[in-house]
């Protein structure tokens, strides 16, 4: 009857000893295909941006850094950063991958509400295009392709930010962009830095970019939206502020 018993618990023993290693290996090979998977899209994507890296399985998401450094350290400085501020609320947007294929950007149809700094009511157009880093596109054959940027928060269609932004020059249009000036007219300022959301119940700000220490130029006014946009008027005005074309 012992023997009995001791065969079956050896017996048992070697059955989950079989199925451990059987699992591990299974474990190993997921693991490894995993890997050579993305070495595959990641070498796809040096040879053909993002339209060859989704082709691989039909789907890809690339993490980049922000375009600038930790941003400006006061209001003072965003403000000086930037040629047009405007107060103004996204009516739409559609993400782009411009020929180059190795960068996303986002363009956001922006109705102009106030003007803080610069000129850009041209013409009686009451809307800009902000172009910003990031986004979602298809690229064929039921493929999509995502640019995800840390730390920062895209603007949302029906939302209303106060925008710090620099005209986009006309060789960036052509070189990174290889769109018309009418698809992408300006990109922000200090990158995410340059884009700060004013909450719908008009109780605070919420700023895109999240890095820590980004938030400082803000950081006395972030309950305070309406004393925000003033500030940023009143500093605009100032000669030191004013860019000269």
């Amino acid at each position: 009857m012992l023997s009995r018993l001791n065969r079956v618990f050896v017996t048992a023993a070697l059955v989950v000893a079989v199925v451990s290693v059987i699992v591990a290996s299974t474990q190993r090979n997921v693991t490894n295909d995993g890997l050579r998977l993305g070495e595959s899209k990641e070498f796809a994507f040096r040879q053909g941006g993002f339209r060859a890296a989704a082709a691989v399985t039909g789907t890809y998401e690339r993490t980049q850094r922000a375009e600038s450094h930790l941003g400006p350290m006061t209001l003072d400085d965003l403000v000086d950063s930037a040629e047009v501020i405007v107060v103004g609320h996204v009516a739409s947007n559609r993400s782009v991958l411009p020929r180059s294929g190795d960068v996303i950007r986002t363009h956001y149809r922006v109705d102009v509400r106030r003007v803080l700094k610069g000129d850009v009511l041209i013409e009686h157009q009451d809307r800009v295009v902000l172009s910003v880093l990031g986004g979602r596109v298809a690229v064929g054959n039921g493929n999509w392709a995502q640019l995800n940027i840390p730390y920062s928060r895209l603007p949302a269609n029906g939302n209303d930010y106060v925008l710090f932004m620099n005209r986009v020059p006309l060789d960036a249009i052509t070189r990174e962009l290889a769109l018309d000036t009418e698809d992408a007219e300006f990109w922000p300022a200090q990158s995410f830095a340059g884009i700060v959301g004013l909450s719908g119940d008009g109780t605070h700000l919420l700023p895109a970019d999240h890095r820590k220490g980004a938030g400082k130029p803000l950081s006395q006014h972030l309950n305070e939206p309406t004393k925000f946009v003033d500030e940023v008027a009143r500093l605009s005005r100032l000669p030191s502020h004013v860019h000269v074309k």
